[in-house]
């Protein structure tokens, strides 16, 4: 739940960070070409995690994934070449993202698809206060583990805070990163504290060791 996830990345240590997705179909508009795009909302810090920035503009910053921020937008390299001809100048351009006004920010890397076939990403505008106890979406979460930090001991600290919150689901499907390779894309992760890149699709695999 997101405000599960709010109270877990403000009080968990073991872990460089953890992030927040949900992959969403979108419809991406603002010319005359109106069309249906896979797309993910994520949480502020999300492609930092993942070792991955823009090839092009900037991530989506802390302020972006906050309620009442202005939409912002990254694309993917193939919605860039194939709707915007591959223009460096659709930085600052406004779209439309479910029928709201959004301003293009980035573009990523070429191949970059997370979590599965995503094209376009906007941030997950998260509000705490919106969310009654044990109420709100479901959401993904994953996270890296700190330099240092072992995988038992991050089990403990998630395991920990879960007996604090009583509301926190099961920790058994939160995703811990232990490779410090980019990865673009992500297939189901289990386990308490597990490998991300050991869930990756064949495919994906191949591409974050390439990083």
């Amino acid at each position: 739940l997101v405000r599960d996830f709010l109270a877990m990345r403000e009080r968990q240590r073991a872990l460089e960070g953890i992030a927040a997705f949900e992959e969403s179909p979108m419809n991406l508009s603002g010319d005359d070409r109106p069309e249906r795009v896979r797309g993910a909302r994520i949480t502020a810090g999300a492609f930092a995690l993942l070792r991955m920035q823009p090839a092009l503009g900037r991530d989506f910053a802390s302020g972006d994934d906050v309620k009442g921020a202005p939409l912002v937008a990254v694309l993917s390299d193939e919605v860039w070449r194939a709707r915007f001809q591959a223009d460096p100048k659709v930085l600052g351009r406004s779209i439309r993202v479910d029928g709201e006004a959004a301003t293009v920010i980035g573009v990523m890397p070429k191949g970059f698809r997370f979590p599965v076939t995503s094209d376009l990403w906007v941030p997950m505008r998260l509000d705490r206060t919106a969310y009654e106890r044990d109420a709100g979406q479901w959401i993904e979460v994953f996270g890296r583990l700190r330099p240092g930090a072992t995988k038992e001991a991050a089990t403990r600290e998630l395991t920990a805070l879960q007996s604090a919150m009583p509301s926190l689901v099961d920790v058994a499907g939160f995703s811990v990163c232990y490779t410090n390779s980019p990865v673009r894309r992500a297939g189901d992760q289990t386990g308490p504290v597990e490998r991300l890149r050991d869930h990756l699709s064949p495919r994906a695999r191949r591409s974050s060791r390439k990083g």
